[in-house]
């Protein structure tokens, strides 16, 4: 005969371990090597972690902002020649965030662009991506 307190306890460990499992797998590839704090979920501030990083490596002058030139000069050099998202076709992508149109991007209007793309990504509009924000697209 078994006690109440035993299926209690076995029901517990497997919502658990289901859980977790879930979340582990939540994330997909890159999204989930963001999720700086492990919980499955990527919030904007991993979202947008890296981008004051990558845009100090773009803009090569220092300055403050980013030219066509100073990306493409940084994507020529990063870009693997068999890699079909070529130098020319990054910048182009990169460029999209020009909210202004002055030929030149900062770093707010790339942070703008991020908090955007994030918010779009985000289905269920709960401020986290997900694996099921991910299968909504």
């Amino acid at each position: 005969m078994f006690s109440y307190r035993s299926v209690f306890s076995v029901v517990a460990v497997t919502l658990a371990l289901g859980a977790s499992g879930a979340m582990a797998q939540s994330l997909p590839g890159s999204l989930a090597k963001m999720d700086k704090n492990g919980d499955g979920r990527l919030s904007l501030e991993e979202w947008q972690a890296d981008k004051p990083k990558s845009f100090q490596k773009l803009d090569a002058n220092k300055d403050g902002s980013v030219t066509r030139e100073e990306a493409l000069a940084y994507y020529t050099k990063i870009v693997k020649p068999t890699d079909p998202k070529t130098p020319a076709l990054r910048t182009d992508t990169l460029f999209k965030q020009d909210a202004n149109g002055d030929g030149t991007l900062t770093l707010e209007e790339s942070l703008a662009a991020g908090e955007a793309a994030f918010k779009g990504r985000d289905k269920d509009g709960d401020g986290f991506l997900t694996g099921a924000d991910e299968k909504k697209k």
